[in-house]
């Protein structure tokens, strides 16, 4: 995996260093409510030491830390997990920001810099996304770059704010290419 510049960020393969500060930001209801289990609420005081033990075991998982240039804060994390479906390489996306950074256009930043990594870099042809229904602003980033709404399907268990209602989204490679050459 390589690492990532953007106008205002850095992101690089996460390591187990990231745990102490991923920990300081994901102890947090904020967060966590737009979250399904198997992450915890309250959040462990060893969560994120062992979620990132076992992101990093996985081979068809690319996770990035989210850096600012010139800190060494981990500010967010966001992952493509690699699996196949009819020959085709399809990785599921999912991200986490620091609530300090909320609003301030990071988080679109990072994803969109993933999205260009995973389609010009990697054989992954389509990503696919998933939010609570009432998260909105997830579920505006994922607009915003081009993500094409699938279905609301009912999960169980819900996420930890109560929600069950979970929107699918997916971009294709073909997509995403439309859009850059827009």
């Amino acid at each position: 995996m390589i690492e990532i510049k953007t106008d205002r960020l850095i992101l690089r393969p996460s390591i187990l260093d990231d745990a102490t500060d991923i920990q300081k930001y994901f102890n947090n209801w904020e967060i966590i409510k737009w979250l399904k289990p198997p992450v915890p609420w309250p959040y462990p005081p060893n969560g994120a030491i062992e979620h990132l033990t076992a992101i990093c075991k996985k081979e068809s998982c690319n996770s990035f830390a989210i850096l600012l240039p010139n800190k060494s804060t981990v500010i967010g994390t966001i992952r493509l997990e690699c699996f196949s479906d009819n020959n085709k390489v399809i990785a599921e996306r999912g991200f986490c920001l620091d609530q300090n950074y909320w609003g301030s256009g990071l988080m679109s930043e990072a994803s969109a810099a993933v999205n260009d990594y995973a389609f010009i870099n990697t054989e992954i042809q389509k990503i696919i996304a998933f939010n609570a229904k009432n998260n909105i602003k997830s579920r505006k980033i994922k607009e915003a770059q081009g993500f094409i709404y699938k279905e609301t399907k009912t999960i169980d268990p819900s996420y930890h704010e109560g929600c069950a209602q979970e929107e699918e989204w997916e971009l294709t490679k073909e997509v995403w290419q439309n859009l850059a050459l827009k």
